[in-house]
């Protein structure tokens, strides 16, 4: 039962190191990707475009090397000292989950405190750039949208090609 316990703890482990390592990935390749929608909606304002050229990519780079750098679950075991287990057992006898389970606990956490710390600023500027990222969106999304209600926008007849 104990090793269910290990193997459960594991499994929801990965599975939040995975979706967090997702999300940055996922993310940065939307902002790469968005670098070319915004070439074709925001080709009648370039300042907005040019803005958005200089924020997005940067956040997209940054959220790849963040992706990167999230540890998977057999790396975090690699890291644990087995050796300062703290057990309740005498020697010879094979560890039990349940027996550890505190000291487990706690090298992990202490372990991906660690990575938090040294990658701290790293994501402070990419939340400062989804911040930015978010300001330019607005602007931009205004400034389309009074361009077009004004006939100059990206989408009038004076810029269609077709």
């Amino acid at each position: 039962m104990e090793s269910l316990d290990f193997l459960d703890f594991s499994f929801k482990l990965e599975r939040g190191l995975s979706n967090v390592r997702a999300s940055y990935f996922n993310t940065a390749c939307l902002d790469i990707f968005s670098v070319f929608v915004y070439a074709i909606i925001f080709r009648s304002s370039p300042f907005y475009f040019w803005l958005s050229m200089l924020v997005r990519p940067l956040r997209g780079i940054i959220g790849f090397y963040l992706s990167m750098t999230i540890p998977r679950t057999d790396e975090l075991i690699d890291r644990i000292d087995f050796n300062e287990l703290k057990t309740k057992q005498p020697e010879g006898l094979t560890l039990i989950y349940f027996d550890i389970r505190p000291s487990f606990k706690s090298q992990t956490t202490s372990i991906l405190s660690k990575h938090i710390l040294e990658y701290d600023v790293v994501a402070k500027y990419y939340v400062l750039l989804s911040l930015a990222c978010t300001l330019v969106d607005i602007i931009g999304w205004i400034t389309f949208c009074a361009q077009t209600i004004q006939g100059q926008g990206a989408f009038t007849d004076k810029y269609v090609a077709w």
